[in-house]
């Protein structure tokens, strides 16, 4: 280094005085350092609250498009769309039952009856005696004559009369 050359010279003042200046500088290279990180630590702060910042109006601006969608959509006024959704699918189910032929509840419940019904009468077939297949049985087609009216009967019923 330079203080060496110059001790080597004999200069033993100038070289005390190359290495004091030496360590000052070192010393503020050091601070200029520190300084230098604070600096960068003091913008790395700033950055983020200005990203806290934002996200702190973005926060109020949800807060207050809630608001304002909470004054729209009150209770009464959801349950009203629900009941008229409601309402309204029904009406276009029993449109697209009449337009397809469908049956209704009330023919449904018809329908379940009459099978009622004959379910019943399949279970009284099942518990009547058995009919003799040997017994000759006249018929009834050759016992009646063909259909004649009663003019004198005020319903005007058809009766088949025996020959």
């Amino acid at each position: 280094t330079q203080s060496t050359w110059v001790m080597r010279d004999g200069e033993k003042q100038k070289a005390l005085l190359i290495m004091r200046k030496r360590k000052c500088q070192e010393r503020l290279v050091e601070k200029t350092e520190g300084q230098l990180d604070n600096l960068e630590t003091l913008v790395h702060d700033i950055e983020y609250a200005q990203v806290e910042t934002e996200v702190v109006k973005g926060l109020e601006a949800g807060n207050n498009a809630l608001k304002v969608l909470n004054q729209f959509l009150t209770l009464e006024r959801v349950e009203q769309v629900m009941d008229d959704t409601r309402e309204g699918i029904e009406y276009q189910r029993q449109i697209s039952d009449l337009i397809s032929g469908g049956i209704t509840d009330e023919d449904e419940s018809l329908v379940e009856s009459e099978l009622s019904w004959l379910c019943g009468v399949e279970d009284l077939d099942e518990s009547l005696p058995a009919v003799p297949g040997d017994v000759d049985m006249p018929s009834a087609a050759a016992e009646l004559s063909p259909v004649r009216v009663n003019d004198h009967s005020k319903s005007h019923q058809k009766t088949a009369v025996p020959v």
